[in-house]
């Protein structure tokens, strides 16, 4: 996943975003993740995430030239 930015957010539908700004440490760059949960299966409503990401690499040039286009 490309995060451009370096701020991500997690959002659902039945609860207010979670802001990871702080989280991604390394900044702007391309992201691996991984996302296990737990909970779901009872159906009580208490559900559990990990959210695991690291930097893979740079932001591609691809996707800088298409937020410098974006911004004109």
């Amino acid at each position: 996943m490309e995060c451009p930015s370096g701020t991500i957010y997690i959002d659902q539908p039945s609860a207010l975003a979670i802001d990871l700004e702080d989280v991604l440490a390394a900044g702007a760059g391309t992201y691996a993740a991984r996302i296990a949960w737990r909970g779901r299966e009872a159906g009580d409503g208490q559900e559990e995430y990990l959210v695991r990401m690291w930097r893979t690499g740079p932001v591609s040039d691809t996707t800088l030239a298409e937020l410098e286009s974006d911004e004109d």
